[in-house]
């Protein structure tokens, strides 16, 4: 009878692995598959089979594995809560598998996006520390823990010298510029008191009159003249926000897509659109050649005030004059 059983017992596990091998070489040859096409009607079952393998097989030292890159394509897929939840098994039910650090690691920079928590983020580096000591992220987890004013401070040195290593005459691309724009405008809302920040939103509202991105340039000028009047260039930068408001703005206030910053709640949208915007422009001009009447900006402050609002009046009226001669070629081809 004891034989017997054992008879049973080794046919029951050869028919495991058999299955088990069987499901194996399904998800290789889908695997295969799925390199060369990676369209959703691909991944989607490949993920199915990891899943159904981790559940069916979950003692096998390939379920952890195959959870992973369940995780990695779900990922790919922009599903971060379900890359999350499966990285979260690994971590929960698998602490001895080869890739716990892995886990540990791709889960923290999930947590750590836009996407995740911050406070699960935080969880996950302290561990990782303290499980991995030596390990490959080491200085990936330290520097979570750094203050933001470093990391966004890093991150503006980055892209600069991304940009300054361009070759002669190339020109960064609009996505670097509105990265750093951005970057500049979260530097100076989270370190309003850094000796940098003043320079930060002259930078930022260069980059944003470049980019034609009006209201941000005056979000960037007007916190320099509520907040830093003691900056080195505020005369030029009371300009610079007087011919925003003279010239610029109006006709960029007619867009659709207008875009703001996280930088300054107190210019919005609605805001300058209740607002006198060209008389605001002269009010600049006027303290500009009051508070500094040596200074080189001053005639052009003067030359401003003598014009305040022409060149608005002409541009809008163009583009007035635009828009129905569009609009009249649209109902004529009707």
């Amino acid at each position: 009878m004891r034989y017997l059983l054992l008879f049973a017992v080794a046919i029951a596990l050869s028919s495991c692995n058999t299955e088990r091998n069987n499901q194996r070489e399904i998800i290789t040859g889908m695997e295969s598959a799925v390199v060369k096409n990676t369209g959703d009607k691909f991944l989607r079952p490949l993920i199915a089979n990891y899943i159904q393998y981790h559940n069916e097989f979950e003692e096998d030292e390939m379920a952890p594995i195959y959870l992973y890159r369940c995780a990695v394509l779900y990922y790919r897929l922009q599903n971060h809560s379900e890359a999350s939840k499966h990285l979260e098994t690994i971590i929960r039910m698998h602490p001895k598998t080869e890739i716990l650090e892995d886990a540990y690691l791709f889960l923290a920079m999930i947590q750590a996006s836009p996407q995740g928590r911050t406070s699960r983020a935080e969880e996950l580096y302290k561990e990782y520390l303290q499980k991995f000591p030596q390990g490959k992220g080491v200085a990936e987890a330290n520097y979570f823990f750094r203050p933001e004013k470093e990391k966004l401070q890093d991150h503006i040195n980055r892209i600069l010298k991304e940009i300054n290593s361009l070759p002669r005459g190339a020109e960064p691309s609009e996505s670097a510029l509105q990265t750093l724009m951005f970057t500049y405008a979260n530097f100076v809302k989270s370190n309003p008191d850094s000796p940098l920040s003043a320079t930060y939103c002259l930078q930022g509202a260069r980059l944003a009159i470049r980019l034609e991105e009006h209201l941000i340039a005056i979000q960037f000028l007007d916190k320099i003249y509520t907040s830093y009047p003691n900056f080195a260039q505020y005369p030029d930068v009371l300009l610079m926000l007087a011919v925003e408001y003279d010239t610029n703005i109006t006709l960029y206030l007619r867009k659709n897509r207008i875009v703001s910053s996280p930088l300054n709640d107190n210019i919005t949208t609605a805001k300058l659109k209740n607002m006198d915007v060209i008389a605001e422009g002269g009010k600049l001009y006027q303290e500009i050649i009051k508070r500094f009447p040596d200074h080189e900006v001053t005639k052009s402050a003067q030359g401003g005030l003598k014009n305040l609002g022409k060149e608005t009046e002409v541009v809008v009226e163009e583009f007035i004059r635009l828009q129905d001669s569009i609009q009249n070629t649209l109902g004529n081809s009707k």
